[in-house]
């Protein structure tokens, strides 16, 4: 699926992969944003959703989310806690292409 500049409702999802590619449980995620870059060089976060069956983390993107054409760079932050192993880190940066439309 193609995303386009001024897309209101884009699903922005990453797996969270931990230091041996294996998955980590999103059931566990406390707290958990997605920071981006878009091709101008602006940053920020968005707030994070969790979707336990697929095991990702999500947004929804809102008017002025995706006010750019290029590539965008995306990055996990979250706070995961299973039992005594809690953290607090960043994931892989990964990346999507935002078109211009006709």
């Amino acid at each position: 699926m193609s995303i386009y500049v001024g897309d209101i409702g884009a699903r922005i999802e990453i797996e969270l992969i931990n230091e041996d590619d294996e998955p980590i449980k999103v059931e566990k995620v406390i707290e958990a944003y997605i920071l981006y870059k878009k091709p101008n060089g602006q940053k920020g976060s968005w707030k994070a959703e969790l979707d336990v069956l697929a095991n990702k983390i999500y947004y929804l993107t809102k008017k002025g989310d995706l006010s750019v054409k290029g590539l965008y760079e995306v990055q996990p932050k979250v706070h995961y806690k299973d039992g005594a192993d809690e953290w607090t880190g960043r994931g892989e940066v990964k990346t999507f292409l935002v078109e211009e439309g006709i």
